[in-house]
């Protein structure tokens, strides 16, 4: 008989540092890639509930981009892979992003991209999601492998700022489990 274990993480746990295309800096807070590299005030998640149209925009280094125009919103909220996306590749020129491609351009400025789609124009504003389960407490029973204090129940742990840095194992291991993961990503 398998015994089920809830396995809950309380605090952010640091998966992959923040890592700059362009010098292979990395960064730990978010506020610190946005000091010292502005493609990380631009990459991000842009979205629209009345025209059902989500944009994922990729930082590629040294004011390069990517991004992905989604028909249906964003992912969890009306894309899937069944209806196709459209990628459209950009560069910084002042103070805004210009994309182009097959099928579309685009220019971020502001915080809001506009998008020209074959004979469709729409504009997505910035979003930021957050989980529902965001600082959710630990249900009773749970084994907290991490909380943002220590790194005793990892091998090899490490820590910066209060986040478990990537490269890491637990000590316990488990059979069956549900995991309860808070991350961080750029």
């Amino acid at each position: 008989m398998t015994k089920t274990l809830t396995l809950s993480l309380l605090a952010a746990v640091w998966v992959q540092p923040l890592v700059a295309a362009s010098t292979n800096r990395v960064w730990t807070t978010v506020d610190a890639a946005k000091a010292e590299d502005p493609d990380f005030l631009i990459q991000g998640e842009y979205g629209s509930e009345k025209d059902k149209k989500g944009a994922q925009v990729v930082a590629l280094g040294s004011g390069a981009f990517d991004v992905y125009i989604l028909d249906g919103g964003l992912p969890g909220e009306g894309w899937d892979k069944s209806k196709g996306r459209l990628k459209l590749t950009g560069k910084t020129d002042g103070d805004r992003v210009s994309f182009t491609g097959e099928g579309g351009s685009a220019e971020i400025k502001g915080g809001k991209i506009s998008v020209m789609q074959g004979d469709e124009s729409f504009v997505l504003a910035r979003v930021q999601r957050e989980s529902s389960t965001l600082d959710k407490k630990a249900p009773e029973g749970a084994v907290v492998l991490f909380d943002g204090s220590d790194v005793d129940s990892w091998s090899g742990g490490k820590m910066d700022g209060g986040f478990l840095l990537h490269g890491t194992t637990s000590k316990e291991t488990f059979q069956s489990y549900h995991l309860h993961l808070e991350f961080m990503t750029p």
